[in-house]
């Protein structure tokens, strides 16, 4: 067999013409062909993870090529992949620009940190890079923490694009109170604050003023914020963020209601935005809520309530302007929905929703789905609780084409399953509409449940 080619005959140069590619191709690496796997961005994920292994001795890194890439740990042998093609792999620098590495169930937790920082670090050379670090082991016992955040991120966090970093509290310090001088790169931040920061009700809680770092990010696009179920950020200011420059915002630490009134109307390019909301102030309440908050771009909204009673939901629906939102999605805790508010803000928007989905309960609510529906005649996709029953009316009418005719998926409980599948029917004609069939797309699974039948219909 040539220097040149691996157990398969595979040549770097064909490997190298694949990556430029970026195609689907299919082929064997191990096992005598009888393990096949797509081709993803860069290079099939056992032969990184033949790399991976060979250069830390055994220790496991992830490269996060594709979905599927905890396949890499499968022990194949070195010999497999040939020395030339070895060596290609490791001197190019774009290969180790995208880094995930894993904590998870490693002993020597301080070693990988070393070896990452000595071996995998040095070969980006100075790319931007990508880095994803974890540590998410369900121990209060400090010995299971690592420092890689004062290891490997502060010393390269001007290198850095994205951050994904998931973390107990007291490790993220280091980063939390670093100069932002340093943030010149960075487009996107994802924080996990673990639970295991967390050792009683009243360490929950984030003091105002806790994360102020990323404010002079000049790049900073993207933010991601999340913890416990129960964290919640204190304080009228949690956050300090460069909010006129940002597209996504997901943060899932619940939120005071008046945090988001200071820096929503200044985030002028959002894009897509998740916000979840604690408990609320009563005297917000008892005042009128004065003035509009116009998002033009905004195409995605997700707002999560966590507790019982609170009224942030509704209220910030209120004040909202969205010309552009397609997506719109509701994750409720008790039964606080307002059918007329939503509708208030479709109309005031003239937006055209395709996505509308609502989660957690509001069967006392909806008073009239087909006046909603009515409102919403681009809707591709209706998700409603499980509490809700979809009435037979409003059914009829989506079957005769008065509403949403446009509609391709359909979440719901429904009193009639036979009714359902007509309307299945009916837009696919001359096709046989049965429980658990799938042809072309169309797929329906009923569960029974509370004495009613629950159908999950696709189109």
């Amino acid at each position: 067999m040539s220097a040149d080619r691996n157990a398969n005959g595979v040549t770097h140069t064909d490997i190298g013409a694949l990556r430029e590619d970026n195609s689907e191709t299919v082929f064997s690496i191990t096992n005598s062909g009888k393990y096949t796997l797509p081709f993803f961005e860069r290079f099939p994920p056992e032969i990184m993870g033949l790399i991976f292994r060979w250069c830390l001795d055994g220790e496991i890194l992830f490269l996060p090529i594709c979905y599927d890439c905890s396949t890499v740990t499968m022990p194949w042998a070195l010999g497999q992949v040939c020395s030339r093609w070895r060596d290609i792999l490791m001197n190019d620098s774009t290969v180790w620009s995208s880094l995930t590495i894993s904590y998870e169930s490693v002993r020597d937790k301080e070693a990988l940190t070393r070896k990452v920082k000595e071996m995998i670090l040095p070969r980006s050379k100075h790319d931007l890079i990508s880095l994803t670090c974890s540590n998410m082991e369900f121990r209060d016992d400090a010995t299971y923490h690592t420092n890689a955040i004062s290891t490997i991120v502060m010393p390269n966090l001007e290198k850095f694009r994205n951050l994904t970093l998931s973390m107990a509290r007291e490790e993220l310090d280091p980063l939390i109170t670093s100069p932002p001088d340093l943030l010149a790169s960075l487009e996107s931040v994802k924080l996990c604050f673990t639970w295991t920061s967390f050792s009683t009700l009243e360490d929950f809680d984030f003091h105002p003023d806790s994360i102020t770092v990323f404010e002079r990010a000049p790049k900073l696009r993207k933010v991601h914020f999340t913890g416990f179920y129960f964290c919640e950020f204190q304080g009228k200011n949690p956050l300090t963020l460069p909010w006129s420059q940002l597209t996504d915002i997901e943060i899932t630490i619940n939120l005071p209601f008046t945090a988001v009134l200071k820096f929503l109307p200044f985030c002028m390019q959002l894009v897509n935005c998740w916000l979840s909301f604690g408990s609320m102030d009563d005297r917000i309440n008892q005042r009128p809520l004065l003035g509009q908050i116009t998002l033009p771009s905004l195409r995605s909204i997700t707002l999560c309530s966590a507790y019982a009673g609170t009224l942030a939901c509704p209220n910030l629906l209120q004040l909202l302007i969205l010309p552009a939102l397609k997506d719109f999605t509701l994750h409720l805790y008790d039964r606080i929905f307002v059918q007329e508010i939503l509708l208030a803000l479709i109309q005031r928007s003239g937006c055209r929703l395709e996505r509308f989905e609502v989660t957690g309960y509001f069967e006392d609510s909806l008073n009239n789905a087909a006046t909603l529906l009515e409102a919403m005649p681009s809707l591709k996709r209706l998700v409603l609780p499980r509490d809700y029953v979809l009435p037979m009316p409003t059914i009829e009418r989506i079957m005769a084409g008065e509403l949403v005719l446009g509609l391709e998926a359909i979440h719901c409980q429904v009193a009639s399953l036979p009714l359902m599948l007509q309307l299945i029917e009916s837009r696919r004609s001359g096709k046989s509409a049965e429980s658990r069939e799938s042809y072309k797309g169309i797929r329906c699974s009923v569960l029974w449940g509370r004495g009613m039948l629950e159908c999950k219909c696709e189109t």
